[in-house]
């Protein structure tokens, strides 16, 4: 079950916490109230249930491996 913790101070302190597929933790930091991270969560793992989560570690790309 995805859940959120308050990591600070500040404009959005909240966190998503959420279980990928292989069993690890996944995480996105930057939500301005505890539902929202929540609901984020739940809908990462809704994702994984259905087959359709892409897993947004691997969508980000480096600034060094985009500038040569």
């Amino acid at each position: 079950m995805a859940y959120a913790e308050k990591r600070g101070t500040g404009k959005n302190p909240w966190r998503a916490r959420y279980k990928k597929p292989d069993g690890s933790l996944g995480s996105e930091p930057g939500f301005r109230t505890k539902r929202a991270a929540e609901e984020w969560g739940e809908d990462q793992e809704a994702a994984i249930r259905a087959g359709r989560w892409r897993d947004p570690d691997k969508a980000r790309t480096l600034l060094k491996d985009f500038v040569p």
